[in-house]
Protein backbone atom coordinates (compact mmCIF):
# COMPACT_ATOMS: atom_id res chain seq x y z
CA UNK A 1 0.00 0.00 0.00
CA UNK A 2 1.14 3.61 -0.80
CA UNK A 3 0.49 6.66 0.61
CA UNK A 4 -1.15 7.70 -2.03
CA UNK A 5 -4.15 4.37 -1.46
CA UNK A 6 -4.98 6.63 1.30
CA UNK A 7 -4.52 10.52 0.80
CA UNK A 8 -7.93 11.98 1.19
CA UNK A 9 -8.60 15.63 0.32
CA UNK A 10 -10.20 17.53 3.39
CA UNK A 11 -12.32 21.22 2.48
CA UNK A 12 -10.21 23.86 4.00
CA UNK A 13 -11.08 27.04 5.07
CA UNK A 14 -9.22 30.50 5.00
CA UNK A 15 -9.54 33.63 7.14
CA UNK A 16 -11.47 35.73 4.22
CA UNK A 17 -14.35 32.73 3.33
CA UNK A 18 -17.11 33.15 4.93
CA UNK A 19 -18.39 31.66 8.37
CA UNK A 20 -21.55 30.59 7.27
CA UNK A 21 -20.16 29.00 3.75
CA UNK A 22 -17.54 27.30 6.82
CA UNK A 23 -20.58 25.90 8.82
CA UNK A 24 -22.59 24.54 5.48
CA UNK A 25 -19.76 22.44 4.57
CA UNK A 26 -18.74 21.09 8.20
CA UNK A 27 -22.77 20.28 8.08
CA UNK A 28 -22.46 18.82 4.56
CA UNK A 29 -19.79 16.53 5.18
CA UNK A 30 -20.08 15.57 9.18
CA UNK A 31 -16.79 16.80 9.82
CA UNK A 32 -15.74 17.85 13.27
CA UNK A 33 -14.40 21.28 11.73
CA UNK A 34 -11.76 22.43 8.49
CA UNK A 35 -8.18 21.92 7.64
CA UNK A 36 -7.42 25.63 8.22
CA UNK A 37 -5.18 27.33 5.11
CA UNK A 38 -3.88 31.00 4.46
CA UNK A 39 -4.03 32.96 1.28
CA UNK A 40 -1.43 30.63 -0.57
CA UNK A 41 -2.76 27.13 0.19
CA UNK A 42 -0.45 26.66 3.37
CA UNK A 43 -1.73 24.77 6.03
CA UNK A 44 -1.36 26.77 9.31
CA UNK A 45 -4.09 24.59 11.67
CA UNK A 46 -7.54 23.82 12.14
CA UNK A 47 -11.05 25.33 12.58
CA UNK A 48 -13.00 23.75 15.02
CA UNK A 49 -17.13 23.11 14.10
CA UNK A 50 -17.71 25.78 16.84
CA UNK A 51 -14.85 28.53 15.65
CA UNK A 52 -17.19 29.92 13.02
CA UNK A 53 -20.10 29.73 15.59
CA UNK A 54 -18.93 31.47 17.89
CA UNK A 55 -19.06 34.72 15.84
CA UNK A 56 -23.06 34.40 15.86
CA UNK A 57 -23.19 32.05 19.72
CA UNK A 58 -24.01 33.51 22.77
CA UNK A 59 -20.63 33.34 25.24
CA UNK A 60 -22.30 30.80 27.15
CA UNK A 61 -22.45 28.48 24.59
CA UNK A 62 -19.12 28.23 23.12
CA UNK A 63 -18.06 26.00 25.59
CA UNK A 64 -20.89 23.91 26.46
CA UNK A 65 -22.08 22.77 22.93
CA UNK A 66 -24.58 20.22 24.25
CA UNK A 67 -26.81 23.50 25.23
CA UNK A 68 -27.03 24.05 21.52
CA UNK A 69 -30.27 21.96 21.59
CA UNK A 70 -31.94 24.66 23.09
CA UNK A 71 -31.87 27.07 20.21
CA UNK A 72 -35.35 27.34 18.54
CA UNK A 73 -35.93 27.62 14.99
CA UNK A 74 -36.35 31.59 15.43
CA UNK A 75 -32.93 32.23 17.24
CA UNK A 76 -31.63 29.78 14.55
CA UNK A 77 -32.68 32.75 11.83
CA UNK A 78 -31.11 35.03 14.01
CA UNK A 79 -27.43 33.28 14.22
CA UNK A 80 -27.67 32.44 10.58
CA UNK A 81 -28.00 36.24 9.62
CA UNK A 82 -25.52 37.22 12.09
CA UNK A 83 -22.85 34.37 10.29
CA UNK A 84 -23.83 36.17 6.37
CA UNK A 85 -21.24 39.04 6.83
CA UNK A 86 -18.79 37.29 9.15
CA UNK A 87 -15.78 35.49 7.79
CA UNK A 88 -14.06 32.73 9.63
CA UNK A 89 -10.79 35.06 10.25
CA UNK A 90 -13.39 36.75 12.46
CA UNK A 91 -13.38 33.34 14.99
CA UNK A 92 -10.07 32.32 14.55
CA UNK A 93 -8.53 33.22 18.11
CA UNK A 94 -11.13 33.69 20.04
CA UNK A 95 -10.43 35.27 23.35
CA UNK A 96 -12.07 33.13 26.13
CA UNK A 97 -12.67 29.61 24.70
CA UNK A 98 -11.43 26.76 25.41
CA UNK A 99 -10.93 23.87 23.74
CA UNK A 100 -12.77 21.14 23.79
CA UNK A 101 -11.77 18.19 26.14
CA UNK A 102 -12.11 14.57 25.70
CA UNK A 103 -15.21 14.85 28.04
CA UNK A 104 -17.26 17.10 26.23
CA UNK A 105 -16.41 15.50 22.71
CA UNK A 106 -17.70 12.23 24.22
CA UNK A 107 -20.89 14.08 25.60
CA UNK A 108 -20.12 12.96 29.09
CA UNK A 109 -21.61 15.12 32.33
Amino acid sequence: MNAADVVETLPTAQPGDGALSAVRVVARHGLPGLVRTEERGEVVGCVSVVGPLRVALPRCLWNEPRLARVIDEGHTDRITATLTGARVGDAVGVPGARPLGRRDREGAV
